[in-house]
């Protein structure tokens, strides 16, 4: 058992013989599925495609957004590492909430950090941005690979993490 652990921690994979993070206590942890209203699959399925690479349709939105505030290049790019950092701390804690026995949509974990941060950057861009995520959010359910729970769950990780 003790290799185990040893493994696991060299790996710098979660486990969960980790003390969970604090943020994990706000997260419901009995949903049950019938309790999401999961929205329909859109009618079009370029829309669906358009989110196949998540991050790459967001960081294209952030700068779409930079772009028409004004923003100069060093700002757009340095808005860009933000967001990414947001999200490797966002998808670290999702797998972090995995070990602890949570379901956790990463789409929905970009989506949330994603609009909540072009949100606070650009604030006559955050209405577009949050019909985004609620299209982004919903894509692995719409594949067949979360729950509406799981999407729930994301969403709420990463607003503790933009909190």
């Amino acid at each position: 058992m003790f290799l185990l652990v040893l493994l696991l921690s060299a790996c710098g994979a979660p486990s969960a013989l980790e003390p969970p993070d604090p943020r994990l206590a706000t997260l419901p942890t009995d949903l049950p599925a019938e309790a999401v209203v999961i929205p329909p699959v859109p009618s079009d399925p370029a829309l669906l495609e358009a989110w196949a690479d998540p991050q790459v349709r967001w960081r294209a939105l952030a700068e779409q957004a930079a772009r028409l505030d004004g923003a100069s290049p060093q700002a757009i790019t340095d808005e860009i590492a933000t967001l990414d950092a947001a999200w490797q701390e966002g998808l670290a804690l999702a797998a972090h909430a995995r070990a602890h026995g949570y379901a956790v949509a990463d789409s929905a974990v970009i989506a949330e950090i994603a609009w909540r941060m072009i949100a606070r950057s650009h604030p006559l861009r955050a209405d577009p941005a949050r019909e985004a995520a609620e299209t982004a959010a919903w894509v692995e359910v719409w594949q067949g690979s979360a729950t509406g729970p799981a999407v729930v769950t994301g969403r709420l990780l990463a607003s503790a993490v933009v909190a």
